[in-house]
């Protein structure tokens, strides 16, 4: 019987940076607040844990939008990078959210808007 051998050697640490090069990107939590004047949603405490919930990323900002039942855009979340981004919309997706695209997507302040399935939008603003 042939003892267990290991198929490839055993990795290194990971290597530290060379002196006065790039060091590794800083990482940022996610951002989250309400916005004045509009109500929250059916589902606010689960989206505050959500987002509290996400691990620190590193990447490009992106700007959220969380509709509340009157189609108004209530909750603002920015995240940085595709994990925190994969990770929030998997979670939305799990309470009932679902993407709207913005109607001008150049002039929108956010990248991406969610909303409960079935919910009409109101104009950005909330036509007041």
């Amino acid at each position: 019987m042939c003892p267990m051998r290991r198929r490839e050697p055993p990795r290194r640490d990971w290597p530290e940076p060379p002196a006065g090069g790039p060091g590794p990107t800083r990482c940022y939590a996610p951002e989250t607040l309400l916005v004045p004047g509009c109500a929250p949603g059916e589902h606010e405490e689960q989206i505050r844990a959500l987002v509290t919930a996400l691990p620190d990323g590193a990447g490009p900002l992106r700007r959220i939008g969380i509709c509340n039942a009157a189609g108004e855009i209530y909750r603002e979340v920015a995240l940085h990078g595709p994990v925190q981004l994969l990770y929030f919309w998997a979670g939305l997706n799990a309470l009932g959210y679902r993407q709207w695209v913005a109607e001008d997507q150049a002039l929108s302040r956010y990248w991406l808007i969610f909303a409960r399935a079935g919910q009409e939008r109101r104009p950005l603003g909330g036509g007041r």
